[in-house]
């Protein structure tokens, strides 16, 4: 999938777009496993891909092709959305009354677990280009989209989360669920940090976020984690604009949040993710990616 030299505010993401791929892809040569159970991403999907991807020989040329790319990347994705639905379908477990995807790509979590939507809002705020495009999909699937489930523009980089999501009817004293999916590379450092300290000051204590982000590996060091090396390669090479621009060491993370008035409360590794979202014969997962849920602190309110 060839990128377009526009950015994401002139052009949807074809990052975002390629997970949906990713997901697609795994629907139909895994089946309804825990790792491949999005049904409805081949909807999102442009026509001639949903056509080509019914092909067997056509997926594994697929898979094939981002072992060699972007190693451990495809699995990487499919971890990655199970690690998020299951956080998604414990929302129910955990009294919370409020969903917020940020950045929500071609998510389906609003229509595949009816269950979860129907005692909790859902907001969806995404880039306005990949929001709009989502609609149409939507709308030519004949997908149904709940009453309380309201999408929302915003520019992570310039727009603030909070002010955002009251004007779209978000009550900042209930308990809400944060699942910022893939975004937090592409952002700017500063962005990130607004973001924490937006929700810090004024989301409800005990409310959580989690989201996915990238080790700050050196170039000279890329060689001793899986795929790393070559995944960054193809990525400077094919995805000039959506580059990474966040990145953290592990070690930074917990100075991080807390400098921004958020507590750590889980911290996954490459094998951690593996072992727990994905099957023991599935291919490893490119090693630069980490999964984070921080907790917002009782004293910020």
């Amino acid at each position: 999938m060839r990128m377009s030299r526009k950015n994401v505010e002139n052009r949807h993401s074809e990052t975002a777009l390629f997970a949906a791929l990713c997901r697609a892809v795994a629907a139909r040569v895994y089946g309804c496993q825990k790792y491949s159970s999005d049904s409805l991403a081949a909807n999102f999907l442009p026509a001639h891909i949903r056509f080509f991807i019914r092909f067997e020989s056509i997926r594994q040329r697929f898979i094939k092709k981002n072992v060699e790319m972007t190693p451990g990347a495809f699995e990487y994705v499919l971890a990655r959305t199970t690690f998020f639905d299951h956080l998604f379908e414990d929302s129910t477990k955990n009294a919370v009354s409020q969903i917020v995807l940020l950045g929500a790509g071609y998510d389906s979590r609003s229509y595949r677990f009816p269950e979860v939507v129907r005692t909790s809002k859902i907001f969806e705020l995404d880039i306005t280009t990949t929001q709009e495009r989502k609609i149409k999909c939507i709308k030519k699937s004949g997908i149904d989209v709940p009453s309380n489930v309201t999408m929302l523009p915003i520019n992570f980089n310039k727009d603030d989360i909070v002010t955002v999501l009251k004007d779209g009817g978000f009550d900042p004293e209930e308990k809400t669920l944060f699942l910022w999916e893939g975004v937090t590379m592409y952002l700017d450092p500063e962005a990130v940090a607004t973001t924490f300290a937006s929700l810090a000051r004024n989301v409800r204590a005990g409310s959580l976020i989690a989201f996915d982000y990238v080790l700050n590996i050196p170039e000279a060091d890329m060689g001793d984690y899986y795929g790393v090396a070559k995944f960054m390669e193809t990525w400077k090479k094919h995805r000039k604009e959506e580059p990474f621009r966040f990145t953290s060491s592990e070690e930074d993370m917990v100075p991080l949040l807390t400098e921004h008035g958020l507590s750590l409360a889980c911290h996954l590794n490459d094998k951690e993710i593996h072992d727990t979202y994905l099957s023991e014969n599935m291919g490893r997962i490119t090693a630069q990616f980490r999964f984070t849920v921080a907790s917002i602190g009782a004293n910020n309110n």
